[in-house]
């Protein structure tokens, strides 16, 4: 059995990403990115903001994984 706690959620380029903290029993934690199953196909005019999204996402579950540590 795994506790699963989501760290953070959104679309990025039109595709869902989910970042979660999975801690099963009796194994170390682990963070899953779960990133769509295709790739995504960006016009180089529209990096910048894919990128900045994604950074934004990451950042969003970082923080929240840093809450969760000082809750314990």
């Amino acid at each position: 059995m795994s506790d699963v706690t989501q760290l953070a959620s959104g679309t990025v380029n039109g595709a869902d990403v989910l970042i979660e903290l999975v801690q099963p029993t009796g194994h170390p934690a682990v963070v899953r990115i779960a990133w769509p199953t295709q790739p995504s196909l960006v016009p180089p005019s529209k990096f910048t903001a894919v990128a900045a999204d994604l950074t934004r996402l990451i950042a969003s579950a970082s923080i929240r994984l840093t809450q969760i540590r000082a809750q314990r």
